[in-house]
């Protein structure tokens, strides 16, 4: 998720960019495995875990939001976008349990207290969201996960509420030959009204998730991209190879 120009039907801010651009040229870093993350340093199984967050994140987001126009993939269709923001909000508040669990560890907290400057208010925003149950992110993530990765049970009080919210609406059931064809779009809008319980216009609810979702996910991003350079670059440096592909 990202800074953009102009507003969606989804109510996100995307950027078209014209042409496929070229893959971005990268930086390598390569090292045995044992050697920098070794199983009994509480330091290393945390970067093992934030990076498999990041690798999470980075291709939901990738999924969500498109940033070149002519990409191979399509625009996500309303029901896949609402499907996807339940699974970045998913994986954001596991990530922010991660986080709330390890900040009981000294010495993985001294680890993220002491990296640079830039990445200290990263760290207390994602702190924030992960502990402060009167953090507008903290409720808005709770609510979405719960309401995204908990399927209702039949007696359920918000389940009755959504759909005495559409009762009144035409619901679709389209049962087409393959499996991609086949599509219970009355669930889907029932689910649309438990996600944005707090708004009575679904698109301005959603973009508010959306907004949100982007905030955090930036901050979780960047976060980890400044603690992997300082673990790896000055950590580990003397057991890191760097092959730069930059121009």
């Amino acid at each position: 998720m990202n800074a953009n120009n102009g507003d969606d039907e989804y109510g996100r801010d995307v950027e078209h960019t014209g042409d496929r651009a070229a893959p971005p040229e990268k930086d390598r870093y390569t090292f045995r495995i044992g050697d920098v993350f070794p199983p009994g340093d509480e330091i290393a199984m945390f970067m093992v875990s934030l990076t498999a967050a990041l690798n999470d994140l980075l291709y939901a987001n990738w999924l969500l939001v498109p940033e070149e126009k002519n990409a191979l993939r399509r625009e996500p269709t309303p029901e896949e976008h609402v499907y996807l923001i339940r699974l970045v909000a998913g994986h954001v508040w596991e990530t922010l349990l991660l986080f709330r669990n390890v900040s009981e560890l000294p010495v993985i907290k001294a680890f993220l207290d002491g990296l640079i400057e830039p990445a200290r208010p990263l760290y207390a925003q994602i702190m924030a969201a992960a502990t402060d149950k009167n953090n507008e992110t903290f409720k808005t993530l709770a609510h979405v996960r719960n309401k995204s990765w908990h399927y209702p049970r039949p007696d359920g009080r918000e389940l009755h509420r959504a759909v005495a919210a559409v009762a009144a609406d035409e619901g679709a059931l389209e049962m087409g030959e393959t499996m991609p064809t086949i599509r219970g779009r009355f669930a889907d809008d029932v689910f649309v009204k438990m996600l944005t319980r707090f708004s009575g216009d679904d698109r301005e609810a959603l973009g508010l998730i959306f907004s949100q979702l982007a905030q955090i996910v930036v901050a979780i991003i960047h976060l980890a991209q400044y603690a992997l350079d300082d673990y790896l670059g000055r950590i580990h440096a003397a057991s890191v190879t760097r092959e730069s592909r930059r121009p």
